[in-house]
């Protein structure tokens, strides 16, 4: 089949048309790379529509052709376009002016603007026809898009809300946990307060009072005394003889209270409630060990009538000890 075009009045032969499979057998061009090349500049290939087929004119071999050497040369699909889209508007623009040049020279000027205008127009009808074709071929997609970028927004939105209720939750627990650490720090000074206030209620265990009693000499000796059956003197017996003298007469009064890295601080109060006659004594006893590494209660320090005692009247008292002692076993 023939057929003639004219651009601007400039008549353009056209030849028969073909089938997809001749274009690609003129052009040299697998027939699968063919079709997808005039799928994809369907604009520029001029088809014709017989029934249901397409076929194509002579020249169409020629712009496949091309094409195929554009994709060699490393050109991206866009770039293809742009090339193409150019290479008509110059055919145009050409064709309008060498026709307007046989006719005359004010016509041809005139025939210059109008292959300007016409290439314009050609250019943006193809990139409108381009587009619309894309838009074709995914319906409804840009209103899914537009669908899919407000839900988009709206999950931001609330991730925001969630993750600001999340941060003041966080500061919440925060503070809970800050006070809940005071509370703990309060109520751990109270208990603690509270076990000394008891342990001076009860006083030493009775592990510490029947250790033997000490003193240590000006040596660093620790001195005691004990009986023949080898009995010490212990802290309970040194108690003993302090309430025989006077507890059980109301004369004297014992309270004790923890001392310092782990000792005891014995009170004695004569005569309490007689301020004419009241006198204050304190005796501090700490729990230590022997160089033979015998347990022993050693007297560290004895305060008495305002003063503290010096080491030979330890010497003294536990003279006095180890009579009583004797006196007790001689019973």
């Amino acid at each position: 089949m023939a057929g003639n075009r004219s651009y601007c009045g400039v008549a353009v032969e056209r030849e028969a048309v073909y089938g997809i499979a001749e274009l690609a057998e003129e052009a040299g061009v697998p027939e699968n790379t063919a079709r997808r090349y005039v799928r994809l500049f369907d604009e520029f290939f001029g088809a014709r529509q017989f029934g249901r087929t397409r076929r194509y004119p002579r020249e169409a071999a020629a712009l496949l052709a091309q094409i195929a050497g554009f994709y060699r040369q490393g050109l991206g699909t866009e770039e293809v376009f742009a090339r193409l889209h150019g290479e008509v508007g110059r055919h145009l623009e050409g064709a309008v002016v060498a026709a307007g040049r046989e006719i005359g020279p004010s016509l041809a000027e005139r025939c210059e603007v109008l292959a300007r205008d016409q290439a314009l127009v050609r250019s943006t009808v193809a990139i409108l026809w381009r587009e619309y074709k894309r838009w074709r071929a995914v319906p409804g997609g840009y209103e899914a898009l537009g669908a899919g970028l407000e839900e988009v927004r709206r999950e931001l939105a609330e991730a925001r809300v969630a993750q600001a209720g999340a941060e003041e939750r966080l500061g919440e627990l925060a503070a809970e946990v800050q006070a809940l650490r005071r509370e703990k720090a309060e109520l751990e000074l109270r208990f603690e307060r509270r076990l000394d206030e008891l342990a001076d209620v009860v006083g030493p265990s009775d592990e510490l009072l029947s250790l033997p009693l000490v003193f240590k000499s000006e040596k660093g000796e620790f001195l005691g005394v004990s009986d023949k059956a080898r009995k010490h003197f212990s802290l309970k017996d040194f108690l003993g003889l302090i309430e025989a003298r006077g507890v059980s007469e109301r004369s004297l009064s014992l309270s004790w209270k923890r001392g310092a890295k782990g000792g005891w601080q014995l009170g004695l109060r004569e005569y309490p409630g007689q301020p004419e006659r009241e006198r204050r004594h304190v005796i501090e006893l700490k729990a230590r060990r022997t160089p033979k590494g015998n347990q022993v209660a050693c007297l560290e320090r004895l305060h008495f009538g305002g003063q503290d005692m010096p080491v030979f009247f330890f010497y003294e008292l536990f003279k006095q000890f180890g009579k009583g002692l004797a006196g007790e076993g001689g019973r």
